[in-house]
């Protein structure tokens, strides 16, 4: 039996954003007869933490959890990442709080006890936590994968290249060239690496040499297509976590410049903002005619159940937007960029393309709730199904982590 320490970054239960869907899907799907997983989190100080309902949900041996001290909203994360800059000023800002003594000690405390085959980090930031220094990690014979979500670096260039202000540009840009730097020493020192896309895949192959690299895409159920949604208004979703760059952006441009437009003409017609995170940027769009922010839901399901399509209006960031995957799993038709629909393999047809202002003024003006497509998300569903199942996902993945013993 393969044992496999796997390390993820947040509370991941309830998966309510793309990174804890990405996790619990493959997670779910790899445990089983052939490989035993212990789970260790590094959770936000703020989550709530029951290993009860992780076991009830996962076929896990051991749950193992700490809780990270970081600020995340106002003036004291401003404070927080200061400190960081000038006490730690070589360590990339966003790492900081896997970086520590603490950390690197429980962990090695935990590898003297219990020898894992694999130690899988899902996500860069986990590396960290692992460093040992430019020879490689704090792992002794076990082997290091790394399961990539994105290309981390690029989000701090985008960053550095949308500022005006020259202080931040300089921060940014330092920024970028530390996780940068960061990035390809794990791409080079880890055993194995697990892009979830393709144009990752490719990125990765042109800038490092990686020993093992297995492409291991989102996962998810294709067989919960719900019913069409019977509301006379036109009623479109944005989901994904509030404060993510790409999305916060995305949602910006359209409620700045799209969305007075399209209101003016139409009373038809509804955007509904669902997603965890910092929120407080959006409450100046509160009181915008046709807006409703629901913020966190319990049940992603249920926003899905009262939608006719859903938006993705993503310019920048790599990785799959697992909301992409989502909406054609639960018979949704998307609108997007496409950026937003990068990694899901999609040709045009497969989705309603926008890409400029003008694009998406003239779409959210005449779309129609019972508008026919050359291809619809249901057939989109049946495609998509053969690439991104979960349980095809899972095994193939499983089948690689074999073949690397």
């Amino acid at each position: 039996m393969i044992k496999v320490l796997w390390i993820i970054p947040k509370w991941t239960l309830p998966a309510i954003d793309g990174a804890r869907v990405a996790t619990e899907r493959l997670l779910t799907n790899v445990t089983g007869s052939a490989v035993s997983v212990d789970v260790l989190c590094f959770a936000n100080s703020d989550e709530v933490i029951d290993p009860r309902v992780m076991h009830s949900s996962w076929n896990v041996r051991n749950i193992f959890s700490l809780k990270r001290s970081v600020a995340t909203a106002g003036r004291s994360k401003i404070f927080y990442f200061l400190f960081k800059l000038l006490t730690r000023p070589f360590t990339p800002l966003t790492f900081s709080s896997f970086d520590t003594i603490d950390n690197k000690n429980f962990i090695s405390r935990k590898l003297e006890g219990d020898h894992y085959e694999f130690i899988l980090l899902d996500g860069l930031h986990l590396a960290a936590c692992l460093h040992r220094d430019h020879n490689g990690f704090l792992t002794g014979d076990s082997k290091v994968i790394y399961r990539a979500h994105n290309i981390e670096s690029d989000l701090w260039l985008k960053s550095a290249e949308d500022t005006s202000n020259p202080l931040k540009k300089i921060i940014f840009k330092f920024q970028y060239s530390l996780v940068k730097k960061f990035e390809q020493f794990v791409l080079e020192k880890s055993y194995g690496v697990a892009p979830i896309s393709v144009e990752d895949e490719a990125t990765i192959k042109k800038t490092v040499k990686v020993k093992n690299m297995h492409l291991t895409p989102l996962g998810l159920n294709f067989d919960q297509v719900l019913d069409k949604c019977e509301d006379e208004k036109l009623q479109l979703l944005f989901l994904g976590k509030l404060d993510w760059a790409p999305n916060k952006e995305g949602l910006k441009w359209i409620l700045d410049d799209v969305w007075p437009s399209v209101i003016k003409n139409r009373d038809d017609i509804v955007l509904n903002i669902v997603g965890s995170g910092n929120k407080q940027w959006l409450e100046k769009y509160k009181n915008f005619k046709g807006v409703k922010l629901h913020g966190f839901v319990k049940d992603i399901k249920d926003a899905y159940k009262a939608c006719h399509y859903t938006i993705a209006p993503i310019t920048f960031g790599s990785g799959t937007r697992i909301k992409v995957l989502e909406s054609y799993a639960f018979g949704r038709k998307i609108i997007s960029t496409r950026m937003g629909v990068q990694g899901a393999g999609m040709v045009e047809k497969d989705y309603i393309h926008c890409e400029s202002t003008q694009d998406w003024i003239e779409t959210l003006s005449n779309l129609k709730v019972d508008q026919e497509f050359e291809i619809s998300a249901i057939d989109t569903n049946s495609r998509l199904s053969e690439n991104f199942g979960d349980k095809k996902v899972g095994s193939d993945f499983q089948l690689w982590l074999e073949s690397l013993r």
